[in-house]
Formats: structure tokens, sequence, C-alpha cells
């Protein structure tokens, strides 16, 4: 999938959206290889509409040139979801180049304090759109690693609902997910503080809840496990865009603390998503 034809493009010109669904499909790195063949224009909004992981992992596998160029073409709320999916030194060698201006404001962008939930989320979801077959959410279950359940998302990338792995791989395959989905959920803000999360209400049965940006747009999962224990961590500042200076400390307040000893006990034994967290 290296040389794109007139159809292809013509594809990803006029349905960005579902040649982003076609893509989410395939591996990472030929995602990148397959985008670096098509004129940055068209390549930047399928990239945009892209499980914000898969995209992250896409840009990586492209030349930092390449990559900087889409950066600056996708949405500028978008960036800093997909670059925290990228290992820091390559992200540093994309950012690069970026304009100096944009780069600065992108590495602002990408600090997140390690009192706020966007600091601890997995940005590996399986993410299908709601009239994905269950063959579909099958396939993108098994290219995400260690899912526990298939978020389900809108056309606005903003989540509607979840579908456990349970119920999807009991499914038959052309049936719709919508039919499974149950709308429940409720998602937790990135740039919520972990104090501010109940550890009871909207957790009942879920091993795990949507995590969302400004927008609303599904940019990742937590499980209460990790918060819980994150409450416990009085550590620096967990910054995926750290650069010149170092990481900022943030000190943890002892009631957070304490109520994160008080609460751990709650999640005992519920495991989660890559081990206990």
């Amino acid at each position: 999938m290296t040389d794109p034809d007139a159809l292809t493009l013509a594809y990803l010109d006029t349905r960005p959206v579902d040649a982003a669904r076609v893509l989410e499909q395939l591996e990472p790195a030929a995602v990148g290889a397959f985008l670096t063949t098509v004129p940055v224009r068209l390549a930047a909004e399928p990239l945009a509409a892209m499980a914000p992981w898969r995209a992250g992992r896409a840009l990586a596998a492209m030349e930092p040139a390449r990559a900087a160029a889409l950066i600056e073409a996708i949405p500028a709320q978008r960036c800093p979801y997909f670059l925290r999916a990228i290992a820091p030194e390559a992200r540093e060698a994309i950012l690069e180049q970026v304009p100096t201006r944009r780069a600065r404001a992108l590495r602002r962008q990408l600090r997140f304090a390690a009192t706020l939930v966007g600091a601890h989320m997995h940005a590996e979801t399986a993410t299908a759109r709601a009239d994905s077959t269950v063959s579909e959410a099958i396939a993108l279950v098994r290219a995400t690693p260690g899912p526990v359940q298939v978020h389900v998302v809108d056309e606005r990338e903003r989540p509607v609902g979840v579908v456990p792995l349970a119920a999807l791989l009991a499914s038959a395959g052309e049936r719709s997910i919508d039919a499974l989905v149950d709308r429940d959920c409720p998602p937790l803000a990135a740039d919520l503080p972990l104090t501010q999360v109940d550890p009871v209400e909207g957790w009942e049965g879920w091993p795990e809840r949507p995590v969302v940006d400004s927008a609303r747009r599904l940019v990742g999962c937590i499980t209460l496990a990790r918060i819980l224990a994150a409450r416990r961590e009085p550590v620096a500042e967990i910054s995926a865009g750290a650069g010149p200076g170092g990481v900022l400390v943030h000190a943890y307040a002892a009631a957070a603390r304490g109520l994160g000893h008080t609460l751990a006990g709650l999640v005992a034994g519920r495991g989660g998503r890559h081990g206990p967290y």
C-alpha cells in the first residue's frame, strides 16, 4: 500500500473519516509509509480522524520533516494527543522541524501535571465508530495492546459508550456494534485533577472509563486502580514534552495521599489494564 492511484486519492479527499477507519485496521508503520506517499493536504484529514495513539504511531514511522508537515496541517487541539503516543526522542526530532513558536506551544500543551487524569491515562484504546460491524471492531481489538473493552465514538470522535469484549466476541460478525453499546459509562476530562475523581460514582461495572479532551473527544482511557495508585505517588510531573529546564516537581497534598491509601482497597482484586494499573 505505497503507491496511491487517483481513486485512492479521491477517496482520501472526499471520505476522510471512512479512510481513517480503514487505516486504523493497518499497522501504524504501514499507515505512516502510505501517508508519506500522499500529498499533505490529503493525508492530514484522515490522520486527524484516527484514534490518537494510532495517528501518533503512524507519525513516528515517518521522516521527522514529513511528520512535522502533517502536524502543521492537523487541527491544533488534536496534536498534543498524537504527540504523546510518540517516544520522547522521536517526538523531539519532529518538533525540531516545526516552526519555533508552534513547537513551543505544543511543548507547553504536552505537559500534564501528575495531579491530572491526562498524565496517567492509556492512549492506546480500542476505538470503533458506532456504525462499525462486530468483525471490524474485533479487527481493531486485535491491533490494540491489552484492551478490556471497545470504546465507541460518534462521527466527531466523542464517546457514546462501550462494548465489553465478551459481548463483542459472542456476537455475529455482520452485526452492528451500535446494538451492543452500553451508554452508561461516563467519561473523565483529561485536565480533571485526580483528587476530584469520585472513586465510587461512575465506576460500577467498568474496568476503565474513557478520557476526553476539552472538545469531549476521546483521547484515552483510565482505570480506577491507576487513579488511586497515582494519588499515592509523590512523583515529579509526567511531562511528555519536557525539554530544556527539566521536569517540574509537584507535591501531592497530604489529604489526597491519605485518601488514596484509604480507598485503595476498593479496587483490590479488580485488576486492570496492563496489570494492576
